[in-house]
């Protein structure tokens, strides 16, 4: 019996990222990424499958929303909205066909000029976790 395409392991992953970001204010930038994959599967007796395109599209929007003050104890805060959308070719692997909605938050705090800590805490509200 061969192996379906479902079954049939990936070896290598290359990846070409497209990413543009515009700050249309001091504390709001849009965000919008995809990459070009290009993937190489193990070798088997089944077809050999075509497995490069484009993958699914990140929209985001990033909001400041309190700017870090060196002379306080407040760290700097941001929202980050994410919104993917559907346009990797879900039968070659390229993409979930799901659309997905995250909310991310980003607390940082500068420690010195050079050492800052940062936390981030994001929620999934729909949609697929596996990168795409």
């Amino acid at each position: 019996m061969l192996c379906n395409t479902a079954c049939t392991p990936n070896i290598r992953q290359n990846t070409a990222n497209m990413k543009l970001n515009f700050g249309v204010t001091d504390s709001i930038e849009l965000d919008l990424d995809n990459r070009v994959l290009g993937d190489f599967p193990a070798r088997t007796f089944s077809e050999p499958r075509n497995l490069n395109g484009i993958a699914d599209t990140n929209l985001g929007v990033k909001w400041n929303f309190h700017k870090e003050n060196q002379d306080s104890r407040s760290a700097g805060a941001q929202r980050d909205d994410v919104l993917r959308i559907p346009t990797g070719d879900t039968s070659r692997q390229l993409g979930s066909g799901l659309i997905d909605y995250w909310l991310n938050g980003i607390v940082q705090k500068s420690i010195s000029e050079r050492t800052k800590i940062t936390a981030n805490l994001g929620i999934l509200f729909a949609g697929n976790t596996a990168p795409a």
